[in-house]
């Protein structure tokens, strides 16, 4: 794909510490809970959407965050932290979660190493409902096909991207297992994952060729490369549409 950068810059929340009174736990621990139900609710409308549009087997991808919502050793971790040590829930959610995801940015294997992903995708979300802001981009605003380019982008943000004007991804961080390639394999849109400083490198605007064969991208290309790839891109029409025809036969 080759098309306009679109930086998408996610904002990290900032949690203030906030201490509560004794008699306060109770609510906190109340609001805790509120907001692990609003999340499985959004969750959930998320994965009818995806089984409707996309197939049963993306949507299976979110059941790692239904999981997470359901860890009753997460939850037993807040709601005692909230009691101990006296502090807001979002404060004690946000410090329990960190360690969940610096023990598994620590396991060798790739895949698990992976779901660090979907933990923090759920956290976010959960986040949201807690300190009632919503700091994520807002891809409606897009008004022409664009290349997105972002530190990361969360499964659950890849399988809402299927209608917007998105005609590919590039990432900082993310490997082959990710839930975010699997999804951009599904969704057929072009992606390459895991470039590193792909963020600091691009510009808002600048045009990229996106080549998720080669796992590479080329910013600012010369007209000769710019060339190249629309004939290797009509190619590559050509071959889907013919599949196309001999699919039912």
């Amino acid at each position: 794909a080759y098309g306009p950068a679109f930086i998408l810059d996610k904002q990290e929340f900032i949690v203030p510490k906030r201490t509560i009174m004794p008699e306060e736990a109770d609510s906190e621990i109340a609001r805790f809970e509120e907001a692990i139900g609003q999340t499985r609710k959004e969750i959930n409308v998320l994965k009818e959407e995806i089984i409707r549009n996309i197939g049963p087997e993306q949507a299976r991808i979110l059941d790692a965050h239904l999981m997470v919502l359901e860890d009753p050793m997460l939850i037993e971790q807040v709601t005692s932290g909230i009691r101990r040590d006296r502090q807001a829930a979002e404060y004690v959610f946000f410090n329990v979660i960190k360690q969940y995801m610096q023990a598994l940015s620590r396991i060798q294997d790739e895949y698990l190493r992976e779901r660090a992903a979907d933990v923090n995708d759920i956290a976010r979300r959960i986040l949201k409902f807690l300190t009632q802001e919503d700091k994520w981009h807002d891809l409606d605003q897009l008004q022409q096909d664009s290349v997105i380019v972002a530190h990361d982008i969360s499964p659950s943000d890849a399988v809402g991207m299927y209608h917007q004007k998105i005609i590919a991804f590039v990432t900082d961080i993310g490997g082959r297992t990710s839930h975010t390639a699997i999804i951009a394999k599904s969704l057929r849109v072009p992606a390459v994952v895991g470039l590193k400083d792909a963020t600091l490198r691009v510009s808002n605007g600048d045009f990229l060729i996106v080549d998720g064969k080669k796992g590479l991208i080329i910013i600012n290309p010369t007209p000769p490369t710019r060339e190249l790839y629309i004939k290797e891109q009509s190619k590559i029409h050509a071959s889907l549409e013919k599949l196309e025809d001999l699919k039912d036969l």
